[in-house]
């Protein structure tokens, strides 16, 4: 059960809207009076049944057309790196570089390699 402290400091501003507290042990309290302007509207929310739910969460979200600016990834990229950032979630980085190092990816895909170095590196300095 905690121990409640004694109070040191009352202050108020003029127009009443701030409220400060000190307390013996440290604490200082400070509450804001919201005028009829800044009152929170709460918004009542949606309930749904399960089936709408259901039909809710299988409704396909809009995808945005992709801009100038942004990277595309292929899925096979995805596929080879996933093997490689499993054993690096996990701490094993020579079993990744292993994974890395098999012939398909050097031949055909050496950013992967360039890739896991980097990765290699920052890990490193996070260490230190």
């Amino acid at each position: 059960m905690q121990r409640r402290s004694n109070l040191i400091v009352i202050v108020r501003q003029r127009s009443d809207s701030v409220l400060a507290v000190g307390m013996s042990d440290g604490l200082v309290s400070v509450s804001r009076r919201l005028d009829e302007s800044e009152k929170v509207v709460r918004v009542p929310k949606v309930k749904y049944s399960f089936k709408e739910w259901d039909k809710v969460l299988k409704q396909t979200p809009q995808i945005e057309p992709p801009q100038e600016g942004d990277t595309n990834f292929e899925a096979t990229e995805k596929k080879l790196l996933s093997h490689i950032d499993r054993h690096l979630s996990s701490y094993r980085y020579s079993k990744a570089l292993e994974t890395a190092m098999t012939q398909y990816i050097v031949k055909r895909k050496p950013e992967v390699i360039v890739t896991l170095m980097q990765e290699l590196i920052r890990f490193v300095a996070k260490r230190i």
